[in-house]
């Protein structure tokens, strides 16, 4: 469908490594200056949740760079997603189901409470690709992990990458 641009997820850690230019993320720096640059020029939407703003926090970085956080939430294709009566249940709905695959001993981990909204957040808006680098590091399940199915929901959670091959050095 033409004219119809493909939306993207970014969870908190995506934007605090794009802000904070986080070396541990060095490898990762092109593909997100390059889905910044989409996003400048209109050829694709961003989603995020409203939680965002707990979780990145301007006073932990530089001012140019909290300053580009606020400019690009207000851009018209960004949308910063309330966290409504859908989400709350969507996200619950998630937690619930994690919760029971650890009780019945098919999982050793659950879900966060940001992490299922941020879930829910994308499955709802029906986006492309959710954007994170969560591995599960902090003792909770891996985002990473879950990609293709959340809780029985279809949904391609990925680390952002370069799509065009002048970025990705093809």
């Amino acid at each position: 469908m033409s004219g119809i641009r493909p939306l993207y997820y970014w969870d908190a850690c995506v934007f605090i490594a794009w802000l904070t230019e986080d070396p541990a993320y060095t490898q990762y720096l092109p593909g997100l200056e390059e889905y910044a640059s989409q996003v400048d020029r209109n050829e694709i939407g961003l989603v995020t949740s409203t939680v965002i703003r707990t979780e990145v926090l301007p006073d932990t970085m530089t001012a140019s760079a909290a300053a580009r956080f606020g400019a690009f939430l207000k851009r018209r294709n960004v949308t910063e997603a309330a966290v409504d009566p859908r989400v709350s249940s969507l996200s619950a709905s998630i937690r619930n189901y994690y919760v029971k695959e650890k009780r019945e001993g098919r999982a050793s981990k659950i879900i966060s409470t940001p992490d299922a909204i941020h879930l829910a957040t994308a499955i709802l808006y029906e986006v492309k690709e959710m954007h994170t680098f969560d591995d599960g590091g902090k003792g909770e399940l891996s985002l990473l992990s879950l990609s293709g199915n959340v809780a029985g929901y279809a949904l391609r959670i990925c680390q952002p990458r370069p799509t065009q091959g002048r970025l990705a050095g093809m």
